[in-house]
């Protein structure tokens, strides 16, 4: 099962981006962000590592620190 996400010229559904996509939501969405995250009992590094590990076949512990 792949992420929904499709690649386009623009970069907005990039995956590479994902992690600035994340972080500029988390930004500006800090409240709603943290309390949806929090129903999952997550918060955005988990997220981000968990989308990096999804998407990257090649990576190890340093990455993700």
């Amino acid at each position: 099962m792949k992420m929904m996400m499709k690649k386009t010229n623009d970069g907005f559904y990039d995956y590479n981006r994902l992690g600035d996509l994340l972080f500029i939501f988390h930004k500006n969405h800090k409240t709603y962000f943290n309390n949806a995250l929090a129903k999952y009992d997550l918060n955005l590094i988990q997220v981000l590592c968990i989308a990096r590990i999804y998407n990257e076949e090649n990576l190890n512990q340093k990455d993700l620190s």
